[in-house]
């Protein structure tokens, strides 16, 4: 996606080499007062999903991002 950075391992500060980290960022558009969307127990946002670690809307299997 053209976006080329260094991650820094936390535990030690150890700068990882370079492009061997993906990032994922997700932007969530809230009214003033509304509360923030958390993930459920198997690490889940949005509704739909069936499996581990996904976010979007009818996902299934893990580490999905989007929808279908």
């Amino acid at each position: 996606m053209g976006l080329s950075m260094a991650a820094i391992r936390v535990s030690t500060l150890e700068i990882l080499e370079s492009r061997s980290t993906k990032i994922l960022l997700a932007v969530e558009c809230l009214k003033m007062g509304q509360k923030a969307c958390t993930a459920d127990s198997n690490g889940i946002f949005g509704p739909g999903n069936r499996g581990k670690n996904n976010f979007g809307t009818k996902n299934v299997g893990n580490d999905n991002v989007g929808e279908l």
